[in-house]
């Protein structure tokens, strides 16, 4: 995590919120042995970043091992 300190109360809950669906998934489904989050803000935008090593969804999807999941929001 960087530059979160700051940020409002309110946009704190919801990046909690945002990084709790995705972790929840790597743990009921993914079966990984590793994930990892990343957090920051920069000039009034969170970017948030999970990846995992799991197995990823059924491969009719495309989705591989290894997948990356982010997102990316202006506060």
């Amino acid at each position: 995590m960087s530059g979160t300190e700051e940020l409002p109360t309110a946009v704190g809950l919801t990046v909690y919120r945002i990084v709790q669906e995705p972790l929840t998934n790597v743990l009921k489904h993914a079966e990984a042995s590793r994930c990892e989050v990343t957090v920051r803000a920069v000039d009034g935008v969170v970017h948030i970043a999970v990846a995992d090593n799991g197995r990823g969804a059924s491969s009719r999807t495309g989705a591989a091992r290894g997948r990356d999941s982010s997102a990316c929001a202006s506060v």
